[in-house]
């Protein structure tokens, strides 16, 4: 049942994108200038992105049974 649904495969992009978000983070609270905070911000934007175009694809391809 665990396969049908996809959890692991799911856990395993939340991971990644978690561990991608907190190196982001990590990044933004070392830099010290203003440009420098913006391009990892703009960095974070396009990783949201991804992730939203990840999670709609996999959306769209996924039946719910009830």
């Amino acid at each position: 049942m665990e396969e049908g649904l996809g959890v692991r495969d799911e856990a395993e992009r939340y991971r990644d994108y978690r561990s991608s978000v907190e190196a982001i983070r990590e990044r933004f609270e070392r830099a010290t200038g203003s440009e420098e905070k913006l391009r990892v911000v703009e960095e974070m934007e396009r990783l949201a992105y991804e992730e939203m175009c990840s999670f709609l694809r996999n959306a769209q391809a996924t039946r719910f049974v009830m």
